[in-house]
Formats: C-alpha cells, sequence, structure tokens
C-alpha cells in the first residue's frame, strides 16, 4: 500500500513539465532555458534603478532584468534572443509573440523584460500589450496611458501618440485600455487596420514583442499568428500539463511551426535539484 501511494505521487508529479527532456520528448521543441519563480525586485540604487521603474510600477516586475542584468533569468532571456536572431536572420524587423497555454504562467512578466534586454543591447524595440481581454503588462505601467493600441488600430491617434518610451530611449511599450473589455479582440488583431499599424512599426524598429492572450482558453493569438516571425512559448515549471500543451500545439500548428522555443518559467530551485541529476539536456 506504501509503494503503491508513492507510486500514484509520483505519477502526478510526472504530468507536469520540469526537464529540458520532458520538453524536447514531448513536443519536439528546442528548449531555452528555465527561469527560476521570482516574486519582487530586488533593492538598489542608482541609475539601474531609475531604469527598472522609467516605466513599470515599483511592485512589477517588468524591469527585473535591468537590475540583474548577470542573473540566470537574465541568460535566458539571452538565449532566446540568440534562437530568434538564428531563426529569423533574414527578417529586418523581428515580430515575436510571447504565448502560453494558461493564464498566470508567467509571459507578460517574460515578454516585458525580454524587451529590456534586446533594447540593453542596443536594438530599437516595442513591446506591445496584445492581450485585449487581460492587459496585465498595460496595467503594470507607471503611466495610465490616454491613447491605446486600440486607438491605432482604428486610426484614431497615430502610434508614436500612443506610445510610452524608457529612459534610454530604445525600448518603447504601446500599451492596450484598461478602462474597457474588448469582446471583439480577435476581430481587432485580424484587421487591417493591424496589419497597416504593423507594417508601419516594422519601418521604426528592429524588434517587436507582442504580449498576446494565453492560446488555451481564447482564439486572439490565433487570429494574429499570421502576422508573427516567430514565437516564445512560455510554460510554468511543475503546473502545466504536459498533456494540455501537446493537445494545445497539437491543435494550432501555426504555432509550432513558428515556435522558436520553451521556456520553463517559476522553477522552484530546491526542488529542481531532485530533477537535474536525471536530466541530461540540462
Amino acid at each position: 500500500a506504501v509503494g503503491s501511494g508513492f507510486g500514484a505521487v509520483r505519477e502526478y508529479r510526472d504530468r507536469f513539465f520540469r526537464t529540458s527532456a520532458q520538453v524536447r520528448s514531448e513536443l519536439h521543441l528546442e528548449y531555452l532555458g528555465s527561469m527560476a519563480k521570482i516574486s519582487k525586485l530586488p533593492r538598489t540604487e542608482g541609475p539601474e534603478e531609475s531604469q527598472a521603474t522609467s516605466l513599470w510600477l515599483a511592485e512589477s516586475l517588468g524591469g527585473y532584468v535591468r537590475l540583474m542584468p548577470r542573473s540566470a533569468f537574465a541568460e535566458t532571456l539571452r538565449n532566446v534572443k540568440v534562437a530568434a536572431d538564428a531563426a529569423l536572420s533574414d527578417v529586418p524587423c523581428k515580430v515575436i509573440g510571447v504565448i502560453s497555454c494558461l493564464p498566470s504562467e508567467g509571459k507578460t512578466t517574460i515578454s516585458a523584460n525580454l524587451a529590456s534586454l534586446i533594447s540593453m543591447q542596443g536594438a530599437r524595440v516595442l513591446l506591445i500589450d496584445g492581450d485585449m481581454r487581460n492587459p496585465g503588462l498595460s496595467r503594470s505601467m507607471k503611466r495610465r496611458p490616454a491613447q491605446t493600441l486600440i486607438d491605432a488600430i482604428l486610426g484614431a491617434a497615430p502610434p508614436e501618440a500612443c506610445m510610452q518610451w524608457d529612459q534610454s530611449g530604445r525600448l518603447a511599450v504601446l500599451p492596450t485600455s484598461i478602462r474597457q473589455r474588448i469582446s471583439h479582440s480577435s476581430d481587432l488583431l485580424a484587421s487591417p487596420g493591424m496589419a497597416e499599424l504593423l507594417d508601419k512599426l516594422r519601418e521604426s524598429f528592429d524588434y517587436i514583442i507582442v504580449d498576446l492572450p494565453p492560446i488555451g482558453p481564447v482564439v486572439d493569438a490565433k487570429a494574429f499568428a499570421h502576422r508573427v516571425d516567430g514565437f516564445l512559448c512560455v510554460v510554468e515549471w511543475g503546473k502545466t500539463s504536459r498533456t494540455l500543451v501537446r493537445n494545445v500545439m497539437a491543435a494550432n500548428p501555426i504555432f509550432r511551426e513558428k515556435c522558436l522555443g520553451v521556456v520553463l518559467n517559476k522553477e522552484d530551485e530546491t526542488r529542481m535539484r531532485l530533477y537535474r541529476s536525471g536530466d541530461s539536456g540540462d
């Protein structure tokens, strides 16, 4: 009975993604790294803190990579950039969509920090909040936008008037509306207005990072998928079912075809030590 109990517990624990080998064997996609779970910004003083909080609220994690540029978190983001540069070497302005299967897997934090890291390396980067149903990226910004992505899509305002820039002048954020619920968000993302906007933005930036809604519950990311050059898939370590991710990818082949790789997020570093010895892929 005790042995059966241990077996049941191990079987339950093994339903989730924990190692690089599981990502490769279950999804047949590139593993780009793992990120430890972070809950707050480290306390620092000086220009780095000013840069980290120039766009984001103090409690937001959007500026984490600026404060911790030598962390394993930052190194994983560098690996994502290398993968994008290698896969999209012939694309002058790379449009990268950041997706997850479920809400709260951390894609918004990764989107913001990926954009920050690339801009820190000298590129001009635009970060777009494409999650109109749950605009977590826009809510985490220090200043509430008067004009947003929706105004730019509909032609009610030029895109430049809707952007907010950080102190470096290389990172811009195009937020979406946080005052109203958008029921036709997939239509907006698939609209000719969005296509014209994106074509115009490609002329001014080297990278465009789009924080998209989770692909499991809603169709918004699928409606926008043909406008994206590559996807980064974020999977929560130890919580997101392998079967779920596998089924979602099988049902939406465009995400698999354009996927740059998978990042395991919110890793429990203490528990991960139990798995590293058996994971030759790490």
